[in-house]
């Protein structure tokens, strides 16, 4: 019989190489793709807690006949003729019965009862609550400080168009008002003493400027405190520091100036739990409110003391932020949205001085974005 040679079929090592480099050609050109659908996912999470937060303020609103205030608000105390200066609760913790955290509120209350300065205990401070933050961001998580535990924000209360301390505001132009009428008496190192409640609470019948065209809401990067103090770092989540400005009346180009390039900023300032939304709880200004002063995913500053911040709205989606208006919707923000000239100077634009720019009342000096931030100031903008 003869011996018959079995034939072999087989790649060579050339084929297999140019299959490789094909299989790679493809990799490379379906991971945009995936990233893309992963961030249109996590926008789209980020869009429904926004409007779940619209809606909660809208239930909060049918049972107190206003929207929570940004810091300092009225039953945190047992006169409810008066309120605490420096409660420093925020309009996140008086919302948590609305967003399906009662027993958060309970404990609140609880500890309140028998604090002569009110604040929330760290059973709740180190609480993270996922419909506060925006699973684009990848900072939110909770931060040590001695003796307590921050849990961290990533959507904030819009406070107007008009820069004021952390605390206060001679002027509320915002949905969220400070619950404090302006600065009165002497700031006291006790903080116990009480002022009027006065005029400081907001419901829609304030928005005379049309709940679909006036915000509510948006998001701003948390910062992560990594990049050192004076240094530089990222304009989304970093604090920059302008040194030694005390008034509320500062040309935004002060803090639009720190852009060093490559989208950083410099100096700026650190803390280990006092940077931007890293204390979900606590009102003061860069925790958890912003301003309608600079467009979107530019710079955030504060003073080389913590105060006097100029927040600005920052996401990681491209291009802009998502935005909840006072009509429960939710809109997509452009980052080149015209919030005016970041060199124009406050004090001439509205014709006052020193820190009469606090109480002005016309229409915003910073465009259609600041236009959109004011509640009552006659502005006729439509999105």
């Amino acid at each position: 019989m003869e011996n018959q040679r079995t034939k072999l079929f087989a790649f060579t090592l050339v084929e297999l190489l140019v299959v490789i480099a094909i299989i790679g050609v493809l990799i490379a050109l379906l991971l945009p793709a995936v990233q893309a659908a992963r961030e249109a996912a996590r926008r789209m999470t980020c869009t429904n807690h926004q409007k779940q937060l619209a809606l909660a303020v809208h239930n909060f609103h049918d049972v107190r006949n206003h929207f929570p205030n940004a810091i300092n608000n009225w039953w945190a105390v047992s006169d409810k003729t008066k309120i605490q200066r420096f409660s420093p609760n925020s309009w996140a913790v008086y919302l948590t019965p609305f967003v399906e955290q009662q027993s958060l509120y309970d404990m609140i209350t609880n500890h309140m009862a028998t604090q002569v300065s009110p604040s929330a205990p760290v059973a709740v401070t180190e609480t993270k609550i996922a419909v506060y933050h925006c699973p684009s961001d990848p900072r939110a998580k909770v931060r040590e400080e001695p003796g307590y535990r921050w849990g961290s924000i990533s959507y904030h209360g819009c406070r107007g168009d008009i820069k004021a301390y952390e605390y206060w505001g001679q002027t509320d132009r915002g949905a969220f008002v400070s619950g404090v009428n302006g600065r009165t008496g002497t700031i006291s190192a006790a903080n116990t003493d009480l002022i009027p409640l006065s005029s400081k609470l907001l419901g829609f019948e304030g928005i005379t400027d049309g709940t679909s065209n006036t915000v509510l809401l948006s998001e701003v990067a948390i910062s992560d405190g990594t990049e050192s103090g004076g240094g530089a770092g990222p304009i989304r989540g970093s604090l920059a520091q302008y040194t030694g400005v005390a008034g509320s009346y500062d040309s935004p180009s002060l803090c639009f100036n720190k852009q060093i390039g490559s989208g950083m900023v410099s100096p700026t300032y650190t803390h280990a739990t006092f940077g931007i939304g890293n204390r979900w709880t606590y009102g003061a200004l860069h925790h958890t409110g912003f301003y309608t002063i600079l467009a979107p995913n530019q710079p955030t500053c504060t003073r080389d003391t913590g105060d006097w911040s100029l927040v600005t709205v920052s996401s990681y989606h491209p291009g802009g932020v998502n935005v909840a208006l006072c009509d429960a919707s939710v809109r997509f923000m452009s980052e080149t949205i015209d919030a005016g000239d970041p060199a124009v100077n406050p004090n001439t634009a509205t014709g006052t001085v020193t820190d009469g720019y606090r109480e002005y009342t016309g229409s915003s000096i910073h465009g259609i974005w600041g236009a959109l931030g004011t509640v009552a100031a006659g502005e006729n903008v439509t999105l």
